[in-house]
């Protein structure tokens, strides 16, 4: 079954993308359990907010889930080095859940698939270089 596309909204978080980059980001997420509620992505240009603090993300995409995988593309993004986090909102509230002791209660995945071992991914780890050119990404979603 090939996956319904709908990016509902661009968010951009304080910041004014430049017009003069033609360059394309395509993020496909894989791995939803289920259609309720949206995924989020947020893409970081800095470790100090990163990726607890989706607030001061360069840029933050919202899109509704037809299917298993969700593919969001961003252009006007200027190049550079980006380290993204993208989640399961299940239940609509633009808040990644959390359960006791801080356990992630939302599938969540960052960029390079990277992954921490006692919490997230380290901002390096996380890093995918885009030259203002077409750059594709693939994050699985657990």
């Amino acid at each position: 079954m090939l996956p319904l596309i709908l990016v509902l909204g661009l968010h951009l978080a304080g910041q004014t993308l430049p017009d003069s980059s033609s360059g394309l980001l395509v993020v496909r997420l894989e791995g939803f359990s289920s259609e309720e509620g949206f995924a989020r992505l947020a893409v970081f240009d800095s470790e100090e907010y990163w990726p607890e603090d989706i607030e001061n993300a360069v840029v933050r995409l919202t899109s509704s889930i037809q299917g298993d995988t969700v593919i969001m593309h961003l252009t006007g993004l200027a190049a550079g080095e980006y380290a993204m986090a993208a989640f399961h909102d299940k239940d609509g509230d633009a808040v990644f859940d959390r359960g006791l002791f801080g356990v992630p209660t939302e599938d969540y995945g960052f960029s390079n698939n990277a992954r921490g071992s006692t919490g997230p991914p380290d901002f390096e780890d996380a890093l995918v270089m885009f030259e203002a050119d077409t750059l594709i990404i693939e994050i699985s979603i657990h």
